[in-house]
């Protein structure tokens, strides 16, 4: 009874470290500002005030400037649709597959200064995809 009890545990522990699910950590962007744009203060001039992403079908999601928020229970497998808008018009969408990343814990993040956005491994990133979860 004992061994076919560990043995019970060990595949559920098994069962959860293998999940073949992925996370995307939505990074906050900084509010625009009426100052020049520059190195400095690369969200000077930003039009765009609202910045909502959207993946797969699923809910678009508001960007916070304050915190990262997780989208969890992404299929490893599968090929992504992520879109996005500012103040409510289509800005840009691509696709991607967490086969072209080292980790199953991506982070996607705005450069204010050219006001285009990049999806890397959250791997490194620290502070700017911190996400709540």
């Amino acid at each position: 009874m004992r061994t076919q009890l560990l043995l019970l545990l060990a595949i559920t522990c098994n069962l959860f470290a293998d999940d073949p699910t992925g996370a995307v950590c939505i990074a906050p962007v900084e509010k625009s500002n009426a100052r020049v744009k520059s190195l400095a203060n690369p969200s000077g001039g930003n039009k765009v005030q609202v910045y909502s992403v959207r993946i797969d079908r699923r809910a678009p999601l508001e960007v916070s400037s304050e915190h990262g928020i997780t989208v969890k229970n992404l299929a490893l497998q599968e090929r992504h649709l992520v879109m996005i808008s500012g103040d409510g018009k289509s800005l840009t969408s691509f696709h991607f597959q967490f086969s072209d990343y080292q980790t199953r814990d991506l982070c996607l993040w705005m450069k204010p200064l050219y006001e285009t956005w990049s999806l890397t491994d959250s791997k490194g990133h620290g502070k700017t995809c911190s996400c709540l979860h």
